[in-house]
């Protein structure tokens, strides 16, 4: 199993160059070798926010970029029912991806209440506001 960081996944989606061309294929192949490709969850915030901020994709564009990924055999995410979860709850809200999977993982943990200050994430329910 080879894990990927955020600048390998990156330039494996973005045409920019030759970086792009080395990861395309070191990842083709890898999975050529049928090789396990692990996506860890800190790099699937980064993806979304790497092409967010540095290459002005939309989010939605984003959310559907990382859905591909998901469905690549031989692509396994960290806790990957978290992560997809988070992209549909991202999907259908105001709520970045990020903050979609903390709030899904902290639940998961165990965790009843939700601190924030994030306005789009009060609207949840189990979340308060430090006073």
């Amino acid at each position: 199993m080879i894990s990927l960081d955020t600048n390998v996944l990156v330039r494996f989606v973005v045409n920019d160059g030759e970086q792009h061309d080395r990861a395309r294929r070191f990842v083709e192949a890898a999975l050529a070798r049928r090789e396990t490709l692990f996506i860890p969850q800190i790099v699937a915030c980064e993806f979304v926010w790497v092409l967010r901020t540095a290459f002005k994709q939309s989010k939605s564009a984003s959310l559907d970029l990382l859905s591909q990924l998901l469905a690549v055999p031989h692509v396994r995410f960290e806790a990957d029912h978290q992560v997809r979860a988070a992209v549909e709850r991202a999907a259908t809200s105001e709520a970045g991806f990020a903050d979609c999977l903390v709030r899904l993982r902290s639940r998961e943990a165990g965790c009843e209440t939700f601190a924030t200050f994030d306005r789009v994430l009060l609207k949840d329910e189990g979340t308060v506001e430090p006073r």
